[in-house]
């Protein structure tokens, strides 16, 4: 049976230890090991933190590994179907959201010429055409301590980040140069039409029906 002051009563300095007095340094009684008879071995708290922090890492690193490889997989497959199509930039981004918009949530992004796609692990993506988008934020914006790209919408806005800031950079030059080539290309068309069709509020609908149909939507 273990006994967790034997190493304190087999200890090289034991005689040391004896010139204390006995309330300083208790005898284990027979109660006192009935406490242990239905365990094989005792570990101090110390070892069971020890163990536990272990176990906890080596838990997270494997998960950490399941999941590089799985986006590694994941960037792998969007970059062959992304080679003969018109995306202008696609890659992993943060979106704030979740209940009262409280939370990031990361999201694989696909831009367009017409549209943004932000694709969750396993749903249909979130598309944003950019005849919705009323504005994107000229400079990155403070929101949540975190730099962000706030996209205005006619119902809302969209607020995107990335521990990146080059990549976030990146992905504001883009998302604004798509909006701002997508208003030219909307209002060159309305021109046209109007010279054709003459001015006509509804046409405005169908020039944008028009323009998501001939990017793939």
């Amino acid at each position: 049976m273990f006994d967790p002051a034997s190493c304190l009563r087999s200890a090289p300095n034991r005689f040391f230890l004896r010139s204390f007095p006995q309330r300083i340094f208790p005898q284990l009684t027979d109660a006192d090991q009935e406490l242990y008879k239905n365990f094989p071995l005792v570990i101090s708290e110390r070892w069971q933190n020890e163990v536990a922090e272990t176990v906890f890492e080596t838990i997270n690193f494997e998960a950490d590994k399941v999941e590089h490889k799985k986006k590694a997989k994941q960037k792998k497959l969007f970059d062959l179907d992304e080679k003969e199509s018109d995306c202008i930039l696609h890659g992993y981004i943060k979106k704030l959201g979740g209940p009262w918009t409280s939370n990031w949530q990361m999201r694989y992004a696909k831009l367009y010429p017409n549209r943004l796609e932000l694709h969750p692990d396993s749903a249909k993506p979130e598309m944003v055409f950019m005849d919705q988008v009323e504005e994107v934020s000229p400079e990155l914006v403070q929101v949540k301590n975190e730099n962000c790209i706030v996209v205005r919408m006619r119902d809302g806005k969209i607020v995107l980040t990335n521990p990146d800031e080059i990549g976030l950079k990146e992905w504001l030059t883009s998302l604004k140069s798509a909006h701002k080539l997508s208003q030219e290309l909307l209002g060159s068309m309305a021109k046209k039409a109007g010279k054709i069709y003459g001015t006509d509020s509804n046409n405005k609908n169908a020039i944008i029906a028009a323009h998501r149909n001939t990017n793939g939507n």
